[in-house]
């Protein structure tokens, strides 16, 4: 897909000039960072060539070729004078991205008409090219006035992108939030929107700058009512009167002609009439010590501001009312400055500003810091390359060659959207958990069915588990990572006997897929089946290495024992010297090594549990010691997760916590079960009377979500099954079975084979994890956590073969109380058969 000299194109089909030209420049040098061996070719109109241009790196610029273009009016009316130039630019654009690889086409705004052409072209040419669509503020149009007349209403924005349902088009929007607000509106919309953050170009802030008197408070920008113009000329009013010798009020950017007669007598420097220069919108914004955004919330629940995002680039802190991106910048990050809900709050936190120290402000700056360091443009290419690889991985072009000739033709068809499903389980999930526990037994085979199904449906159709089942273009292709450890919880149910879709066969055609994936080095591609750049990864490595072992153990196969030795050996060569693997990452994840590698690091701890050694105990623990460096003392881990380290996903808190446990199991190390206790006794606290638990969660173990992971419900529920085992802990018990039952409930008897015994990625399905979809690894966790509720105890003996040790040590463990005390002797597994 990404191969020497490919080309991606850029096209902006709207806009003129300087606007928006910074974000468009730092899009074109994330696509450039994302994808380091590609080109871009960029049309645009020539006055947007040139201010794009200005902005980008010289080593960017080297990488871009420009051709100018004639681009539709944008503010004109009438359809039939903007279509024919648009439908020309668009198939030009369209046209070079079919030449190109990979065939995608990125569109950096887009208007109502842009939309409908692109879905005319999609099915000309049959999604011949995948496209992304950077959307600005004309999500703003979604709320609000619509005309009655039903023509107009069918070509408006909210006309228009109801009828979107190509998925060769993903939308980018710049805002978490914004994506929370269009999921409301448009669900079947959403499940083809992704976030990217959007961009800062850091401009020049001023290091180490004091608070001095009289405090600076600037408006920036345009000077507009829906901009707050208006509510700031009352603020600065207020302020001047009150505070004449500790505040001074300013505003740095041009007016539009509806304030042109408003009062300025308040502000100490007023707007211009006129459009300014960037050296003197800079120059003033360098002179402020806060910037005030008393943004329309409402205007800026579906847009992104770039006057925040100039105040973050120029290290300001804010004082700004609730918009949602402000709101989420202050949970993630920190005071940032005020945040208020109303002109009167704003009044009064002028006193505050008027006697505020430097010390406080320095803390404001710092987090204002941690923004900028957020949304730069190297932090963001690893998430755009992320979801532009996992987008055109699943949207291969039909019929070009890019897949192999196995590969079966899947279905493009929205049966399901169409059908009114999506809508009917976002709908149903937001009103909550609507089923009765079904119990472990029949969970285990509704879920083994499943698995059982995506096998034989994998869109690859290699032996290998599909992915996932999406409710936008079914059956995905297989994944090797998840088939690897899938492989060990299907030898489980084999030998109990449940789980009747799970058969000798089936596991063995999984196996047998692994050795077919594996490197000549003896890595594992990261992805799934053709997805690319195929590159070997650590990671999921360690996760097939799983798998490998189980069978090893359970077959005695010589071609399985040679796989397994030949994983286990890249990993050991490949480890860092501080025990972390930061050389070979997926390209599909946020980050170069993370601690909840300790689950990929358990691979290596089964290699040697099946051939003894080789040293590849000794290389896990290294890892795991590494891991626990990074646990903060209330058990949280940092870089923790795919996407956002700073919120990490419980799925992805409950990998690296299992890595630990199984660190201890595997070694008798008291340290090991200190460290699994501090994280399991914080997470303990965040589970609900029923099960609910957020998908994300801050450092201070805040949720950061309105979602549940599902997947991390129940492998968290795994972990607490073993602790509490370990620590005679009920507690850990009663929540690892609330967690359990709550991903039961969220279990469908009936209906379509893709979607009857499936685990969504979240609950509701339109949360942010694998949204519409329904994974293999939520089904093999269930299962897995099932099997333990079942069990009633998880510390297996270990086989006869084995050498089992009694460790003693006294019960000091954090969170074990006089009436919780741990056993005085506890037998860790060496050497368990047992592989969840």
């Amino acid at each position: 897909m990404f191969r020497g000299n490919s080309v991606i194109v850029v096209c902006e089909p709207n806009l003129l000039g300087l606007e928006h030209a910074p974000v468009n420049a730092a899009v074109i040098e994330i696509v450039l960072e994302a994808f380091t061996s590609e080109r871009v070719y960029f049309l645009a109109h020539e006055s947007h060539l040139e201010a794009v241009n200005e902005l980008l790196t010289p080593a960017a610029r080297e990488r871009v070729s420009t051709e100018a273009v004639r681009v539709p009016r944008r503010h004109s009316h009438s359809l039939l004078e903007r279509a024919p130039r648009a439908m020309r630019l668009l198939s030009r654009a369209y046209s070079m991205a079919m030449s190109t690889q990979p065939r995608l086409l990125l569109l950096t705004s887009c208007q109502a008409d842009t939309i409908l052409l692109l879905e005319g072209l999609h099915r000309l040419r049959r999604h011949a090219v995948s496209v992304q669509v950077v959307m600005h503020s004309i999500l703003a149009s979604l709320e609000g006035w619509r005309s009655r007349n039903p023509l107009q209403r069918a070509f408006d924005f909210p006309g228009v992108l109801g009828l979107t349902r190509s998925p060769s088009t993903q939308f980018i929007v710049l805002e978490e939030g914004i994506q929370n607000r269009l999921m409301q509106r448009f669900p079947e919309v959403a499940l083809q929107t992704v976030v990217l953050d959007h961009p800062i170009r850091p401009g020049p802030a001023v290091l180490g700058r004091k608070l001095s008197k009289p405090v600076s408070i600037g408006f920036i920008g345009q000077a507009s009512r829906s901009k707050g113009f208006i509510d700031y000329l009352e603020l600065a009013q207020h302020g001047a009167k009150a505070f004449p010798h500790e505040l001074s009020f300013h505003a740095v950017g041009s007016m539009t002609r509806e304030v042109f007669n408003e009062d300025t007598s308040g502000l100490a420097s007023a707007p211009s009439r006129e459009k300014i220069s960037t050296e003197a919108f800079t120059r003033g914004l360098q002179q402020l010590d806060y910037v005030c955004l008393l943004l329309d919330p409402t205007h800026y629940s579906l847009c992104a501001s770039g006057t925040l995002l100039d105040a973050v680039s120029f290290g300001k802190p804010v004082i700004a009312y609730a918009a949602p991106v402000l709101s989420e910048c202050f949970e993630r990050f920190g005071n940032i400055g005020y945040l208020v809900r109303n002109l009167q709050e704003a009044k009064e936190v002028l006193s505050r500003v008027a006697n505020a120290n430097n010390a406080a402000y320095q803390e404001q700056v710092a987090a204002v810091n941690r923004v900028r360091e957020s949304r730069t443009v190297k932090a963001l290419a690893e998430r755009y390359r992320a979801f532009t690889a996992l987008f055109l991985a699943s949207n291969l072009p039909l019929g070009t060659g890019a897949m192999p000739p196995r590969l079966h033709s899947r279905r493009r068809s929205l049966d399901c959207a169409i059908s009114g499903l999506v809508l009917k389980l976002s709908t149903e999930d937001r009103r909550g958990l609507r089923h009765a526990d079904p119990g472990a037994r029949v969970a285990i085979e509704l879920a083994a069915g499943w698995l059982r199904r995506a096998q034989q449906f994998s869109s690859s159709d290699d032996g290998g588990v599909a992915r996932h089942y999406s409710l936008v273009d079914g059956w995905g292709p297989s994944y090797p990572e998840t088939t690897g450890y899938i492989v060990p919880t299907c030898y489980q149910l084999l030998d109990r006997g449940l789980g009747q879709s799970i058969t000798e066969e089936a596991i063995d055609r999984m196996v047998e897929f692994l050795l077919c994936q594996q490197l000549d080095n003896g890595a594992f591609y990261g992805g799934v089946i053709g997805a690319e750049p195929a590159k070997p990864t650590t990671f999921n490595t360690g996760q097939i290495l799983l798998g490998l072992t189980a069978a090893a153990s359970r077959t005695g196969d010589s071609r399985v024992l040679k796989a397994m030795h030949g994983a286990a050996r890249w990993m050991q060569e490949s480890q860092d010297d501080d025990g972390r693997w930061s050389r070979f990452p997926s390209q599909f994840a946020y980050g170069r090594g993370s601690t909840y590698y300790t689950h990929a690091a358990w691979g290596l701890m089964e290699a040697e549990r099946v051939a003894p050694g080789h040293g590849y105990l000794d290389s896990a623990l290294r890892h795991a010691d590494w891991a626990l460096s990074r646990q903060h003392p209330n058990g949280w881990f940092e870089q923790c997760c795919v996407t956002d380290p700073t919120r990490p996903l419980t799925h992805t808190i409950a990998y690296a916590h299992r890595g630990v446990i199984e660190a201890y199991l595997h070694s008798g190390d008291e340290s090991y079960l200190r460290a699994a206790a501090r994280t399991a006794d914080a997470m303990v606290m965040l589970v609900g009377a029923d099960g609910w638990m957020p998908g994300r969660m801050d450092h201070h173990w805040r949720a950061a979500a309105d979602w549940v992971c599902l997947t991390g419900n129940v492998q968290m529920a795994c972990n607490w099954f073993l602790l509490a085992d370990l620590l005679d802990r009920e507690d850990y018990r009663q929540a690892a079975r609330r967690c359990t039952a709550y991903v039961r409930r969220t279990l469908l008897e009936s209906g379509h084979p893709g979607v009857v015994g499936g685990v969504r990625g979240s609950m509701p399905i339109s949360g942010e994890y694998n949204r519409f979809m329904f994974i293999n690894w939520g089904a093999k966790f269930l299962i897995d956590a099932c099997l333990m509720e079942l069990d009633g105890t998880q510390i297996i003996p270990a086989p006869e073969r084995s050498k089992e040790v009694l460790v003693s040590f006294e019960p000091t463990l954090p969170g074990v109380g006089p009436d919780k005390q741990t056993s005085a002797f506890i037998r860790p597994r060496f050497n368990s058969s047992r592989v969840e």
